[in-house]
């Protein structure tokens, strides 16, 4: 089943912690927003079996690697192999997203439950002829 949906109706903020929303989960793609206000960063992340690919879809983010860190502002993409552990990190004054694509998906409990749009807005979503 195709299932359009409008990214924007995704985007969580918290102030306590940077923020993963689960768009898509299918068995061999997950789809997550990665939602850091300023001065956040993620925990440590590192899937043994699962290739991510991050894309900077607002705002500047740090990729910070056992090789180093890279800076990747919107539009910026990376691609972090399996078994690579990697932090995104915030370290500018505007909110970070950042688009994960991940495959096969993570294998943990929650690895197939996706979460409810904020909103249903759906701005960006319309039919042919709109």
């Amino acid at each position: 089943m195709v299932r359009p949906v409008d990214l924007r109706d995704y985007v969580r903020f918290s102030q306590a912690s940077a923020t993963r929303v689960r768009v898509f989960a299918t068995e061999v793609l997950t789809i997550d927003l990665w939602c850091l206000e300023p001065q956040q960063e993620t925990t440590v992340l590192s899937y043994e079996d699962v290739d991510v690919a991050y894309t900077v879809i607002g705002g500047h983010g740090w990729f910070v690697t056992d090789e180093g860190e890279i800076g990747l502002a919107a539009l910026g993409s990376i691609l972090v192999p399996a078994g690579s552990p990697h932090a995104i990190d915030n370290r500018h004054a505007d909110p970070l997203v950042v688009l994960a694509s991940a495959a096969p998906p993570d294998v943990t409990l929650d690895a197939l439950v996706e979460d409810t749009p904020v909103s249903d807005a759906g701005e960006a979503v319309f039919q042919d002829g709109s």
